[in-house]
């Protein structure tokens, strides 16, 4: 079972175009625009806007800091903008963190799992992780779905790489945590058994990832024709809105929105009705945009879309 939520396209190609920039000097354009852009790719999930990053800028800078020649320096800044315009920072970025996975699997897990058992084996493939990579992982939200590293050149540089590996290790950290579940039926404890029985704790169901995914597939169909453009962030809103399904929205629009995508929702919201109201503010948090959706409910609209 493998559920994409990252284009590994575009991760290949970022790692590829990383790694024809000296580390060095790639770091320093990493640090040059988080100082002087930081809001194209560490704002919450608000996508790349290339058009922001001044080229000349950035080979006026690097001309201040090495004695590369002129070619090789411009060459390097086109590389770099290419690796910008790659970001879909919708998913690729969390806070100012390179995202590796936000994957709901997670939190359908965890929700399912004896919450110390669940971190035990999490923590376990964590450091496996941390020992193969040479990188620190840190995760976020609600049962550390958002699955990232420092957003740095060495990462950069290796992005695909352990795009892969994180990948690898959950897919045995939850077979892992399938083989956790024994179900006797209703008269009877549910339990863990076998390899599982020195944690001594009980579960509530079983697991099943083949049918998680099938439900995800259904509204994978949904987010490629948004990410195709053959459908618009308003055709994604109507269908769920009816239904107040703001989970499954969140899984569509892969858990992040433009400026125009909150400029939408706070028009939706102004003159909405009290479900509308709970439906943006539901999608809102669900998405972790927690300070927009305060600024929403104190009637701060411009703060919303920044």
């Amino acid at each position: 079972m493998v559920i994409k939520m990252i284009d590994y396209k575009k991760v290949q190609k970022i790692q590829d175009l990383a790694n024809r920039i000296p580390i060095n000097m790639l770091q320093d354009l990493l640090d040059y625009v988080g100082k002087e852009y930081s809001y194209n790719y560490s704002g919450y999930a608000i996508k790349t806007d290339k058009a922001d990053v001044g080229r000349e800028d950035l080979i006026e800078y690097l001309s201040t800091q090495y004695t590369y020649s002129d070619s090789s320096i411009t060459h390097a800044v086109d590389v770099f903008l290419k690796i910008m315009d790659l970001f879909d920072s919708a998913t690729m970025m969390y806070d100012k963190y390179l995202q590796l996975n936000d994957e709901p699997v997670l939190n359908y897990i965890e929700s399912n799992v004896d919450e110390d058992t669940y971190y035990d084996v999490a923590f376990d493939y964590i450091r496996e992780f941390e020992r193969e990579s040479g990188s620190e992982l840190y995760t976020f939200g609600r049962n550390g779905r958002h699955i990232c590293v420092r957003f740095n050149a060495k990462n950069l540089q290796e992005y695909y790489d352990l795009y892969t590996l994180q990948r690898e290790l959950q897919e045995k950290m939850i077979e892992d945590l399938n083989g956790f579940y024994s179900y006797y039926g209703e008269a009877e404890s549910r339990k863990v058994t076998g390899k599982t029985e020195g944690y001594g704790y009980y579960f509530e169901d079983y697991f099943n990832a083949d049918a998680y995914d099938k439900a995800y597939a259904k509204l994978k169909v949904l987010r490629d024709k948004l990410d195709n453009g053959e459908i618009s962030f308003e055709d994604v809103y109507n269908k769920f809105v009816r239904t107040g399904n703001y989970s499954d929205m969140s899984t569509v629009i892969g858990w992040g929105f433009t400026r125009d995508d909150l400029q939408f929702l706070v028009n939706k919201y102004k003159r909405g009705s009290s479900n509308t109201k709970h439906f943006i503010e539901e999608l809102l948090t669900d998405c972790n945009f927690h300070s927009e959706c305060n600024a929403l409910i104190n009637g701060n609209y411009d703060e919303v879309v920044g």
